[in-house]
């Protein structure tokens, strides 16, 4: 039996109890007047348990895809007085960057029966510069409510912004002179980044050029009165300012083929994209009605195996049946196999998309020939005027989309 006449709690009973195991223990504590001459003696029990967070499993963790970063592990364990509904809470009380989260599991951190292995991942936001803080986790143990809190530390690898550049689809790429190219698709994989990503493209030779504006996603190239030629040093680069500061990642092209072409024409191409069920530019989100159109007229000779390369601004969906020669390249990109163009006029081709989240869009479209060449390339380009997009209105009842 402990006997305790008189005590302070931080200088007598926290020492004591560091050393005795987890178990409840009777306890006397008396009190007397100044003078001695009367005592009382309470009886008080004293239930010592015990909860420990053990050291994580790895000890560090980075910040990967999604900026969120991998999971490390405690094993929390406890005594067995560790009364029920005895409960350990885990949460992160330091060493987050702004706007950093840690994502517990299960049960978001909070564990009632023991052992119990809890798991913890940390989300930072996109652009954080890069770190390596020390995050502390705090475990707080509650048991017949009394409450006591220990720490372990987490180390959080941050990477810098970054980009990379690579898996380029359509190489290598051959083309006639006075012609596009066909597209080439370009996969950029962003670490801790989110940003506007441009396009450009190195040691090109004379009189060739990335024709339009160059997408994250997609480069068309255009000779117009380029010499035959193999050239094998054209890079592509993406840039991204973060910061402040220039982020940047390039690769090689491979080849780039122009060749002479076979004949040479004269093409026109007038391009429009209007709502199919109201004739207007102003459409209703989700309701897969684009309706994207070209008119080409030729004259001089025929534009043989003929492509017309639409690309917009903003990812988009190709309603594949409205075309079964249009295939949907990248997100914001639908190539359609056109065939031969003959001799004539007001030749008419046409598709399908369901625009996804933007606001508006702005259509370029080129129409190229792998053999054919153009007296005057600038006709075989076109933008088709900005689409505005407006969500669909909801009905007053049941909130159910009205049709257009």
């Amino acid at each position: 039996m402990l006997h305790v006449t008189s005590c302070r709690w931080d200088r007598h009973i926290a020492p004591l109890l560091a050393c005795l195991s987890p178990s409840t223990y009777p306890l006397d504590v008396s009190s007397s007047t100044d003078a001695g001459s009367a005592t009382k003696t309470q009886a008080l029990p004293l239930h010592v348990v015990q909860f420990t967070p053990s050291a994580f499993t790895p000890p560090a963790v980075t910040v990967g895809a999604g900026n969120i970063s991998d999971s490390a592990t405690t094993q929390l364990t406890a005594s067995s007085n560790f009364l029920n509904p005895g409960t350990v809470t885990l949460a992160c009380t330091a060493g987050l960057p702004a706007g950093g989260v840690c994502n517990f599991s299960p049960n978001n951190g909070v564990a009632s029966s023991f052992p119990s292995p809890e798991s913890v991942a940390v989300s930072v936001p996109f652009n954080t510069p890069a770190a390596a803080p020390t995050v502390t986790v705090t475990a707080t143990g509650n048991s017949g409510g009394a409450s006591f809190a220990q720490n372990q530390s987490l180390t959080l690898n941050i990477p810098a912004p970054a980009l990379s550049v690579g898996a380029i689809a359509g190489t290598p790429v051959n083309m006639v002179n006075n012609s596009f190219s066909a597209p080439v698709i370009v996969q950029i994989t962003p670490m801790n980044l989110a940003g506007v990503v441009t396009l450009s493209c190195g040691n090109l030779p004379a009189a060739v050029n990335v024709a339009g504006r160059p997408t994250s996603f997609v480069v068309v190239f255009e000779a117009n009165g380029a010499a035959q030629s193999d050239v094998n040093n054209i890079t592509i680069q993406a840039n991204a300012t973060i910061n402040s500061l220039l982020v940047s990642s390039s690769i090689g092209l491979g080849q780039l083929s122009i060749a002479i072409p076979a004949t040479t024409t004269n093409v026109s191409l007038n391009v429009a994209a209007v709502n199919s069920v109201t004739n207007a530019a102003l459409i209703n989100v989700g309701d897969p009605n684009l309706r994207i159109t070209a008119s080409v007229d030729n004259i001089g000779s025929t534009y043989s195996a003929a492509v017309w390369a639409v690309t917009f601004s903003s990812p988009v969906t190709l309603v594949t049946a409205s075309n079964p020669n249009c295939n949907q390249t990248a997100p914001i990109m639908v190539s359609c196999n056109i065939g031969d163009v003959m001799v004539s006029t007001g030749n008419q081709y046409s598709f399908k998309v369901s625009p996804l989240r933007a606001r508006a869009l702005v259509i370029d479209n080129v129409l190229t020939s792998p053999t054919v060449g153009d007296s005057d390339l600038n006709n075989n380009a076109a933008t088709a005027p900005a689409v505005q997009i407006r969500p669909r209105p909801l009905a007053r009842r049941g909130l159910v989309p009205k049709t257009p």
